[in-house]
């Protein structure tokens, strides 16, 4: 029988891809902090294991979560902390938990799943392939020559999706999922700002990593665009190597 593991997070961006990671040997379920009733779904899923992902997460999260653990009896030496020295010191500080277990960040995905499990001794019976699952990467830009090119710098590694317009791209992501979006800044009718804007207000694409694609390369309008708070950016003059390696480096790591 799978152990079941709930994760407690603040912003996980790849929950999907760990899940998809996870569920070759643990049965797991994730609460977002500020968003469930975490307590709430501790009573339903009944977790053996409990693991923190500390990145974001704020003093008055913190304070929420422990106080949630030392009700149910999690906060001790078995609990999993996965952040970097200073956040798992803090939370260690307000918990007044002298012991336990700690995954430092960064850590890759699949370096995550290892440690997960050799700390919970894990018997899969199926070979854990870690790097079978592709990530879905969505490119929305109204230039077919940037979309063609980008889909073939991309389609060896992801699955790519294209759209042509920003409303195209709000209606695709209704049906089907992306774990990262690369958009282009300036279109006609709605811009990459109010694309950005939609996604971020919609519950079911609002944590989907973002990053602009832009042939603006003065400072004022890189910082026009940072203000937006995307990921990242990348001018339209990148090379291939550049934007894949960003984008390795970004998914790959917690």
């Amino acid at each position: 029988m799978k152990k079941r593991v709930l994760i407690i997070a603040k912003i996980l961006h790849q929950s999907r891809v760990l899940r998809e990671k996870l569920d070759v040997m643990l049965q797991t379920e994730m609460a977002v902090i500020g968003e469930k009733d975490i307590l709430e779904t501790m009573k339903e899923f009944q977790p053996q294991h409990v693991v923190c992902y500390l990145n974001r997460t704020e003093e008055a999260d913190r304070k929420a979560v422990v106080e949630i653990l030392k009700q149910q009896g999690f906060l001790n030496s078995e609990l999993i902390l996965v952040g970097t020295d200073e956040e798992c010191k803090e939370f260690k500080k307000e918990s007044k938990l002298e012991t336990c277990i700690e995954i430092k960040c960064p850590v890759t995905l699949n370096n995550f799943v290892l440690s997960l499990e050799a700390i919970l001794d894990c018997q899969c019976k199926e070979k854990l392939e870690l790097d079978i699952y592709k990530r879905d990467i969505l490119v929305i830009d109204d230039n077919p020559l940037s979309l063609k090119s980008i889909k073939l710098w991309l389609e060896d590694t992801y699955r790519v999706s294209i759209v042509n317009s920003g409303d195209t791209a709000l209606k695709f992501l209704e049906k089907k999922p992306a774990d990262l979006i690369l958009m282009d800044y300036l279109m006609p009718g709605m811009d990459g700002k109010e694309t950005l804007e939609k996604i971020r207000n919609n519950p079911k694409t609002k944590d989907i990593p973002v990053f602009f694609l832009t042939g603006m390369s003065d400072n004022e309008k890189a910082q026009e665009v940072m203000e937006l708070n995307p990921q990242g950016y990348f001018l339209k003059t990148a090379q291939k190597e550049e934007v894949l390696t960003a984008i390795a480096n970004f998914l790959d790591v917690m």
